[in-house]
């Protein structure tokens, strides 16, 4: 959730071209799921990347800068890794992969007591903000 309200705040200003949010997830051939945030804001400098993971280190105004430390905390927790790219044109792409989590049981059933199916382990939603 972290990583799509910080995509929403980076196009607040922009008002010279649409606003997009793409949301993807995959499973990677390394057993892991990948999830990735890019969005056409305003960006950062590439060489300033892992600043953006530095405790109180923030790009906005009214920003405490301990979103992205603490979202990286949580995902490393997990045996995982979050990093951030610059886009090639406008925006910034955030990105996070995890191991796979399977469970052991049975799904769980709907309250009309069909069964439920399992859902894709890929997924794309694209928005854009006006």
């Amino acid at each position: 959730m972290n990583l799509l309200r910080n995509a929403s705040d980076a196009m607040v200003t922009v008002d010279d071209r649409p606003r997009l949010v793409v949301l993807g997830t995959r499973l990677g051939e390394d057993g892991k799921v990948h999830l990735f945030v890019r969005d056409t804001g305003i960006g950062f400098d590439a060489q300033g990347a892992e600043r953006l993971f530095e405790a109180f280190y923030t790009t906005k105004a009214e920003g405490m800068g301990i979103g992205l430390s603490v979202s990286r905390s949580i995902v490393e927790s997990h045996g995982g890794r979050l990093w951030a790219e610059a886009n090639v044109g406008p925006g910034s792409t955030f990105s996070f992969s995890i191991h796979e989590y399977l469970r052991a049981e049975s799904p769980p059933a709907h309250p009309s007591g069909a069964i439920s199916a399992p859902t894709s382990s890929r997924a794309s939603i694209q928005r854009g903000f006006s």
